[in-house]
């Protein structure tokens, strides 16, 4: 389903002064946890369903229909504030 594929990968490459390439995953920076934690408690709910309802809408026309699906894909943005792309920062990776 398209709503639930994971992030893709990004790999920073760079050339080192000798010549080799190295690789670094990149991660995106994300917003405090305690402040995802409350918008998701307080708002995230709400706008989402509110975001779900406008995507449903749009993809009931066939014009619609690419702005609908990538509508459902920011629903995990839309009810935690969860960032997948628009790096601004190189982090470590999370925790698993």
């Amino acid at each position: 389903m398209i709503a639930l594929r994971g992030p893709s990968e990004e790999i920073k490459v760079s050339i080192r002064a000798d010549g080799s390439l190295s690789k670094t995953e990149v991660y995106p920076e994300q917003v405090n946890i305690i402040l995802r934690a409350l918008y998701f408690i307080l708002i995230g709910w709400w706008v989402s369903a509110l975001w779900m309802e406008a995507a449903y809408a749009i993809c009931a026309t066939i014009v619609g229909l690419p702005v609908g699906f990538w509508m459902f894909d920011r629903v995990s943005a839309t009810v935690s504030l969860k960032r997948w792309s628009g790096i601004s920062g190189i982090n470590a990776p999370p925790s698993r």
